[in-house]
């Protein structure tokens, strides 16, 4: 049941037979909620029953349990200069939160992920530029773009130091559309790892394809080890 806001904490009020009370008694509002107010603060029902119509029994199980329910020890949300405090009574930025945040049903808090999709085992020829179906597809706004895996060998010829891998991320399924290519990445022995990092600006939605390079390789061909690695991008802004 709602009661009228035009009260203060505190005012008493007599209605007649309600919830099934054949008597009248006296309502006491315990709280206020209005728009400007910085704190919200509460009011202990008062201890007596007189005038309430219910007996004192009833009066003080009413006056535990109301008081139970809307007072509270310490402020729990605080509204102050145009921030959200929440466990806290000095906020500092928009949203502030003393304590855990849990979302539930999978929801996620201030972070917008996409993920990419690997392609296959497909020769790489040492020194050009090969599409092996690696892509991803993002939204507007800014993005960081994380790719890592690996290259084996064509299992005859091992790699050098002087071997390096430097993939790209393009607008299409070759080189001409690159717009960024990362890092040089130093090969092992037996591997070559990848560790790629984009950053790109997206205006509309877009797929985005990795275009593989791998230089200095004297074998015949490197291959992308299928199952291994991470292909993802984080929403900056």
């Amino acid at each position: 049941m709602k009661f009228s806001p035009l009260r203060n904490i505190g005012h008493t009020l007599t209605h007649g037979a309600l919830f099934g009370l054949s008597a009248a008694f006296t309502v006491v509002f315990v709280s206020l909620v209005y728009a400007g107010v910085t704190n919200i603060y509460y009011s202990d029902l008062p201890t007596t029953s007189s005038g309430s119509g219910l007996t004192a029994t009833s009066w003080n199980n009413l006056v535990n349990y109301a008081n139970k329910a809307v007072k509270q020890d310490t402020e729990v949300l605080t509204v102050t200069g145009g921030n959200v405090g929440i466990g806290t009574v000095n906020p500092g930025t928009k949203l502030e939160v003393n304590g855990d945040i849990k979302a539930i049903a999978g929801g996620t808090i201030g972070v917008t992920k996409a993920s990419g999709t690997f392609g296959s085992a497909i020769n790489i020829p040492n020194n050009a530029w090969t599409y092996i179906g690696d892509n991803i597809t993002l939204t507007p706004g800014n993005w960081i773009v994380y790719y890592n895996s690996f290259y084996d060998t064509d299992g005859v010829t091992a790699f050098s130091l002087m071997t390096y891998n430097h993939p790209g991320i393009s607008t299409n399924t070759n080189s001409a559309g690159i717009i960024s290519l990362g890092n040089l990445g130093v090969c092992g022995q037996n591997y070559c790892p990848i560790n790629q990092v984009y950053q790109i600006s997206v205006a509309s939605t877009t797929t985005y394809y990795i275009i593989h390079l791998i230089n200095g390789y004297t074998g015949s061909y490197a291959r992308l080890r299928l199952g291994w690695g991470n292909f993802y991008a984080i929403k900056v802004n």
